[in-house]
Parts: structure tokens; C-alpha cells; sequence
């Protein structure tokens, strides 16, 4: 049994999985990568460089306009 993973390990884990967690898990490698734009995002979301599936390529647009939102508030 396999238990010692990276933290990147297991967020591209809850990527694959879907559902709920998986924007949120998209966001934590966006902001731990701080991508420029939408296609460097991608690219980091899909390893190897592997097309998205549908779902998959939701979650990372989903993902990217959370994270692109944050990043751009103005925290004053």
C-alpha cells in the first residue's frame, strides 16, 4: 500500500476523481504555481500534456476563473 504522496500528488488525484473537490483542488496547484493565463493553466491542469476531457476541461476553466478572481482583487 502506497501512503506517501506529494501534496501535488494528491491534488491531481482529486482532479481525476471529479466532483466537488476537484476546482478547489485546481485552485490550490493554480496558486501554488501562479499561472499567467488561461492556456498555462491548462497545461499545468493536464500532465503531460494531455487534451482535457469534457469534465476535466470544466474544472480547470471553473478553476481558472476562481483563481484568476482572486488574484486580481483588490484587498484594501
Amino acid at each position: 500500500m502506497r501512503t506517501a504522496t506529494t501534496c501535488e500528488e494528491r491534488l491531481y488525484f482529486r482532479i481525476d476523481q471529479g466532483g466537488t473537490d476537484a476546482v478547489d483542488a485546481a485552485v490550490a496547484l493554480l496558486e501554488r504555481h501562479e499561472p499567467d493565463s488561461l492556456a498555462e493553466a491548462l497545461a499545468l491542469l493536464s500532465p503531460g500534456g494531455a487534451e482535457l476531457a469534457p469534465d476535466p476541461q470544466e474544472t480547470a476553466t471553473t478553476a481558472w476563473d476562481r483563481y484568476f478572481h482572486i488574484r486580481t482583487m483588490s484587498w484594501d
